[in-house]
């Protein structure tokens, strides 16, 4: 194979239409690193008030929050942007949550973001929380992960 058909291949091989969403602990606050395709998001039209060309971080941090879902201990886990930036065509955004967690017994996630836009985009799920351990693909028909101790 010659070094351009590896080329070829590899851009054959373009995941696309993939979140990848990690959560983690950190200082006990849940902290969510979220990669995409910068290019998938400027396209996106959220809606009137947001302008992804020139506030795309924010744009799409509010997306989410939106339409995702996270429990922990069956309460709600709300979620602040602290940071965000693009690395090799793709945009990280990490938020952290608001409150503290000393310990987690249970798990709750529904991811409903980009369905909308793309009808085969998945989200892969990545947990390092405590006894919660592992990686999970969601898509527009299988949405969400419950899981307890």
């Amino acid at each position: 194979m010659t070094f351009f058909s590896l080329i070829a291949l590899i851009s054959m091989l373009h995941v696309g239409q993939l979140a990848q969403y990690n959560y983690s602990i950190v200082n006990e606050k849940v902290q969510l690193k979220i990669t995409l395709e910068y290019s998938e998001m400027k396209q996106m039209q959220l809606d009137n008030s947001c302008d992804p060309n020139t506030m795309t971080a924010l744009c799409i941090s509010n997306y989410i929050i939106k339409n995702s879902l996270m429990k922990i201990n069956d309460q709600p886990v709300n979620f602040e942007l602290m940071d965000s930036f693009i690395s090799n065509n793709h945009l990280i955004i990490t938020l952290h949550s608001q409150n503290t967690y000393k310990t987690i017994t249970s798990i709750d996630i529904e991811q409903a973001t980009f369905y909308e836009f793309f009808e085969e985009y998945r989200n892969r799920v990545s947990l390092n929380l405590d006894k919660f351990k592992g990686s999970y693909m969601l898509t527009k028909n299988k949405n969400s992960i419950k899981l307890n101790e």
